[in-house]
């Protein structure tokens, strides 16, 4: 799959969804599956902007049980260095393709990626020859996306996975991040009336209190939308946000609500922020004007998290 073709399927499945009245990007678990951002279970690290929304999507659609991607090679690496772990001689063959694949003494093979397994496209950026900076995102940039494939952890037979499940302790990360923002004295923060919103002018987010909101997650929820909308202030990352009604405002809407939706799964809330049908209505408008809104409106939200987890987060991510 080319990359454009990639981002074409992420709007139109978007789009479908909004279309139904849901957002997509709320669907990426259920009650059977733990939620969390899609991670590698090589390198350990998170995926990122489109690539997290693609992931969900597969990941519901396919059934699958987990979270957890690998490239096919890597997936040669860890079932072989498992293998060892255990004290298993490992032998490496290389395939006349050109790739690489793990036996043991015997020369049976140590597992792999099932045979019929369809693989999941993702993205990544990389700089052109000559730029100093390296995998960045930035427009402005001169970046070539390139497209890659990865293969759900359920796809590949032999490797052992980790049966641990995050648990409460994930709330107490999303209460220190919030807690440490209100303590910074950057954002003010006041709990007064029955609406949740960000003030651009006065730098500022208002929240009803938490005994108003039934569920505990939607508390946090809303609140990190809103934290999401503070990081695009001049002073911060400088987004630009158009009057109530532009399609500037619906598109700093979508950043926050995505922005929201990643803190979320890091945290382990299942929380939601309650959209008012408005605001579906103009996300429809511009993704089918745009139909690279969403991919742009990831990265935005993807640097966001991250702002706001240097800042008053952790530094584990």
């Amino acid at each position: 799959m080319q990359v454009q073709q990639l981002y074409a399927e992420i709007t139109a499945r978007i789009i479908e969804g909004l279309e139904r009245g849901v957002k997509p990007w709320q669907r990426g678990w259920d009650a059977d599956v733990p939620l969390a951002l899609p991670r590698n279970a090589f390198t350990g690290k998170e995926y990122r902007g489109s690539n997290v929304l693609w992931l969900w999507f597969v990941r519901e659609q396919c059934g699958f049980s987990g979270h957890v991607w690998l490239t096919y090679r890597q997936a040669q690496e860890l079932l072989a260095k498992q293998a060892e772990a255990r004290g298993v001689t490992v032998v490496k063959h290389h395939s006349r393709k050109g790739g690489t694949y793990f036996t043991d003494a015997q020369g049976q093979a140590l597992g792999g990626v099932r045979r019929g397994a369809k693989a999941a496209h993702c993205v990544r950026y990389v700089v052109k020859e000559g730029d100093e900076e390296e995998n960045s995102e930035h427009e402005d940039r001169r970046i070539i996306p390139c497209a890659f494939t990865v293969f759900n952890l359920d796809q590949i037979e032999g490797i052992e996975q980790d049966s641990a499940q995050p648990g409460w302790k994930q709330f107490d990360a999303a209460e220190r991040l919030i807690i440490q923002a209100n303590q910074s004295g950057e954002v003010a923060f006041y709990e007064e009336g029955v609406r949740a919103y960000y003030s651009r002018t006065q730098d500022c987010i208002v929240m009803p209190p938490r005994g108003r909101f039934s569920e505990q997650y939607d508390w946090y929820a809303t609140i990190l939308h809103e934290l999401v909308h503070a990081t695009g202030a001049p002073q911060r990352l400088n987004r630009t946000v158009g009057a109530y009604g532009s399609p500037e405002y619906a598109f700093e809407e979508l950043v926050a609500d995505l922005g929201a939706a990643f803190l979320c799964a890091r945290f382990g809330i299942k929380g939601n922020h309650t959209t008012h049908e408005s605001y579906i209505a103009s996300w429809l408008e511009v993704l089918n004007r745009d139909k690279l809104a969403v991919i742009r409106a990831a990265r935005l939200a993807e640097e966001a998290v991250t702002y706001l987890l240097d800042r008053y987060g952790t530094t584990e991510h």
